[in-house]
């Protein structure tokens, strides 16, 4: 005669629920620990850890690099916020006369993905494709935004020195600017609303170049030892 019991169940009994928890509070008290590490501290496998993670929707986040601080920079920072803050209290319209402007530096040699490169053979073939050489070619590269205008870009070969960039503001940019901001008094020059932003890299603090923004922007630059200190 048949009988209603459940028959006995094969295969692994399942995982107790302190086991998920102990998981997730493992990682929640160090967010760093592998998950190789969290299995062999909880008796269970990788694959385990990792289901359990994307059950509870947890992800692995990448580390964002960032330039280090001085000690000094955080207050050095939060002068330029309260000086840019009270500059725009004073003249709404502030915002719009800087020139913000920046350099990138470009390699013309290309870099490759390997990624996105694939050779399917049943044997390796060894297959290799030239990149940088030991001394590439690069190009740098200036661009400025001002108000809904955008400057550029501008292009300077070769390393980026103090000289090259004051020759590159003296023969390049302050003409094109007095084109384009005209100055009554001298049209060598921009008008005396515009300013000049820049950051704190070597070929900008270099003497050449900070004499020169006194003269062309007097009291109306933004950089270091400039009129506004950039932080």
């Amino acid at each position: 005669m048949g009988h209603a019991r459940d028959r006995p169940r094969t295969g692994r009994p399942p995982v107790q629920e302190d086991v998920k928890l102990n998981v997730l509070l493992e990682l929640q008290e160090n967010p760093h620990l592998p998950t190789r590490q969290v299995a062999a501290n909880n008796g269970i496998v990788q694959s385990s850890v990792l289901k359990y993670l994307k059950l509870y929707k947890w992800h692995p986040y990448k580390v964002v690099l960032v330039q280090q601080l001085n000690e000094d920079d955080p207050d050095r920072r939060l002068q330029f916020c309260e000086t840019m803050l009270q500059r725009l209290i004073d003249d709404d319209g502030f915002l719009r006369n800087i020139i913000f402007s920046d350099e990138a530096t470009f390699y013309l040699d290309g870099t490759v993905n390997r990624q996105n490169c694939r050779y399917w053979s049943p044997e390796n073939p060894h297959w290799k494709m030239e990149t940088r050489s030991q001394f590439p070619q690069k190009v740098n590269v200036w661009a400025g935004l001002v108000a809904n205008r955008i400057l550029g870009p501008f292009f300077i070969e070769g390393a980026l020195t103090g000289e090259k960039y004051f020759e590159f503001l003296r023969d390049v940019l302050v003409p094109a600017l007095a084109v384009l901001y005209p100055n009554d008094v001298d049209p060598d020059l921009p008008n005396n609303t515009i300013w000049y932003q820049q950051d704190g890299a070597p070929p900008h603090f270099a003497v050449i170049v900070r004499n020169y923004l006194n003269q062309i922007f007097a009291n109306r630059w933004i950089g270091r030892r400039g009129t506004i200190e950039w932080p």
